[in-house]
């Protein structure tokens, strides 16, 4: 007996020993500073310590080579979640960050309806994606996701399992099984699997970043992939794996999952490159040319997405990838968000209609996702919970900014002038917009190009003035750029969407520019004796504000709310400084019709009057 304990004792320590050598290794290489902690994918905002950012630095992880590391959405949201905070995340890669959009992506344009429909709730969709990047990236972030208490997670991805970071076919590769590669995205901070990840990238040739080369041609190592080839179904494995665990982990929480069906142009955008036998892309592309021709769509659909399949340049997820999501929707009890189906019901096959290129979203497309999510998620979510829509009067209209359209416009433009989207040796090289080479250096910022847009256009566009100030307020959420929102709005006489932002105004900020802009909103809509309430307020508080002469104004109207309309010589000359005070608060106060009215009387009989005189020097008669 004691023979048998002794024998398992040894066999114990026996077992222990590797792990005791590689806890001391461990150590030492920590002791020695070697390696450090991968970022985490969420930090406080350095602008409102309240609140949490995408971290810039967490697509470090992803990337064997930190040259090719891109950053993420900048979408605050509060560190402590209120019973009135509706929480979505969004989950993929470039389609649905939104590139080449800034702030015309759909999770921004689906957060602008939510919040206007449900008004008395704060709504935050946060945007997770990163572009190059694929499955591995979504799974390796639901962890994080999930300790933010999400009420529902959008999963939009597929088309980068090739090629994205980490993918069978990318330069940026750790080896093209997903348990090695989940197995170091698990242990990333312990500073063996570190050193064993530098191992590997050696080992696979990670490549170097290339000057003057496109991301998507660095991403690339396995440049021809062809249709049911190993690698092939290397790509939907990985991500049937990353998306299993995935759907898994946030069903297990209880946590609604939306995931996409994937969009693609198939019927405009030909193959990247095509092979010469009985698979040729370019021969499948060519026959649904023709059987479009003919009328016969559902072979021309066909025969288009055959060449998708057979392209050897896999940028397109393949007809595999995508009969894997309804399956994995089903398995997992998430709800399938039929993207494609809204694309087809507009054109049958999707072509240039609704995407820039391969896969990206104009900004058509851009909005029809954004409504098509809309729908689902207030039936999915908020009706759910018995949160109903507000009814407004005003119908609603996507805010989207006019230069984050100019200049994403102009990005795709120059990416398509070199390879993968022309031959090698055909590239064509573009006279840079010195603008957009200011703004992807990073010379000048979102917010700055965005402000210059809103106040040219104040002056010449106003229609337009509202929306960049509310993509700004979106972006940033400055209360600063809400004023401006507001300005623009009472412009246009928009007075109902004017309140609307007005009740978005943070309460902790509520300062004078706030009351401000209450006083203004009531000034426009004449509602005078609440704007009398808000300039004596303004006096009360002692604001550093001049509203001594509105207050003045507001008070001699209300007061006096017959002189208007004498018309009796001799009362007018028996009152001159009350009608003469009264022609001057209508004047201060833009009330043009009534200033019509009661100038032709006060001139009549007060031509010579000093403070006329004055009025008139100073322009305002």
């Amino acid at each position: 007996m004691v023979k048998g304990r002794k024998k398992r004792f040894f066999y114990l320590i026996t077992l222990l020993v590797p792990f005791f050598f590689l806890g001391l290794f461990e150590l030492s290489l920590r002791f020695f500073q070697v390696g450090e902690n991968a970022p985490p994918l969420f930090i406080t905002n350095p602008m409102n310590r309240s609140q949490f950012i995408m971290n810039p630095a967490v697509a470090e992880r992803y990337f064997p080579n930190k040259d090719f590391v891109t950053v993420g959405a900048y979408d605050p949201f509060k560190k402590i979640k209120t019973e009135k905070t509706i929480r979505i995340f969004v989950q993929g890669a470039s389609s649905s960050a939104g590139f080449p959009f800034r702030a015309a992506s759909f999770p921004r344009l689906l957060e602008q309806k939510l919040q206007y429909y449900y008004p008395n709730y704060s709504i935050e969709v946060v945007n997770t994606s990163l572009v190059a990047t694929n499955s591995y990236t979504i799974r390796d972030m639901v962890p994080e996701i999930l300790e933010q208490q999400p009420d529902m997670v959008i999963i939009y991805s597929g088309h980068n399992e090739y090629y994205g970071a980490l993918g069978v076919g990318s330069s940026q590769s750790l080896g093209r099984y997903p348990m090695v590669t989940n197995f170091y995205l698990r242990l990333k901070n312990l500073r063996i699997v570190q050193l064993l990840k530098k191992v590997i990238t050696r080992s696979y040739g990670v490549s170097t970043n290339r000057n003057g080369e496109t991301l998507m041609s660095q991403m690339v190592q396995e440049e021809q992939i062809p249709h049911g080839s190993k690698i092939a179904m290397l790509g939907v494995e990985q991500y049937q794996a990353n998306l299993k665990k995935t759907l898994s982990d946030y069903q297990t929480k209880g946590v609604p999952v939306l995931i996409s069906t994937l969009v693609s142009n198939v019927k405009d955008f030909s193959p990247f490159a095509s092979s010469d036998n009985a698979y040729s892309a370019t021969h499948a592309f060519n026959e649904g040319k023709k059987l479009l021709l003919a009328k016969d769509t559902v072979l021309a659909k066909q025969s288009f997405e055959k060449a998708r399949d057979y392209d050897l340049i896999k940028f397109r997820a393949t007809s595999q990838i995508e009969a894997t999501i309804p399956k994995l929707a089903e398995a997992y009890q998430a709800h399938l968000l039929d993207m494609k189906g809204a694309f087809e019901s507009r054109n049958s096959i999707v072509g240039n209609e609704l995407l820039l290129e391969h896969v990206h979203a104009n900004l058509e497309g851009q909005k029809l996702w954004a409504e098509t999510a809309f729908e689902k998620v207030s039936w999915l979510l908020l009706k759910e919970r018995n949160i109903v829509q507000q009814d407004v009067e005003a119908p609603f209209s996507f805010a989207i900014a006019e230069t984050d359209s100019t200049y994403a416009y102009q990005l795709v433009e120059e990416m398509m002038q070199k390879w993968p989207f022309v031959p090698v040796g055909q590239e064509v090289q573009m006279q840079p917009n010195p603008i957009l080479k200011q703004i992807v250096s990073g010379q000048i910022s979102f917010d700055q190009l965005l402000l210059n847009s809103y106040y040219t256009q104040m002056s010449q566009k106003s229609s337009e003035a509202w929306k960049t100030a509310h993509v700004l307020w979106q972006e940033y959420e400055n209360p600063d750029y809400l004023l401006l929102e507001i300005d623009a709005l009472l412009m246009l006489e928009n007075y109902e969407r004017a309140a609307f932002m007005l009740n978005r105004f943070p309460e902790n900020k509520q300062d004078y520019r706030y009351l401000e802009a209450k006083l203004k909103l009531a000034l426009a809509k004449k509602e005078y004796q609440k704007a009398l309430g808000f300039a004596n307020q303004f006096l009360s508080e002692k604001y550093d504000f001049d509203v001594q002469k509105v207050f003045e104004s507001l008070e001699y109207i209300l007061t006096h709310p017959a002189l208007s309309v004498q018309d009796k010589s001799e009362e007018i000359k028996q009152a001159p400084n009350e009608y003469i005070a009264l022609l001057e608060a209508y004047i201060f106060l833009k009330e043009q019709d009534l200033v019509n009215q009661i100038k032709p009387k006060v001139l009549k009989y007060l031509s010579n009057h000093p403070a006329l005189i004055r009025l008139k020097k100073q322009g305002l008669l």
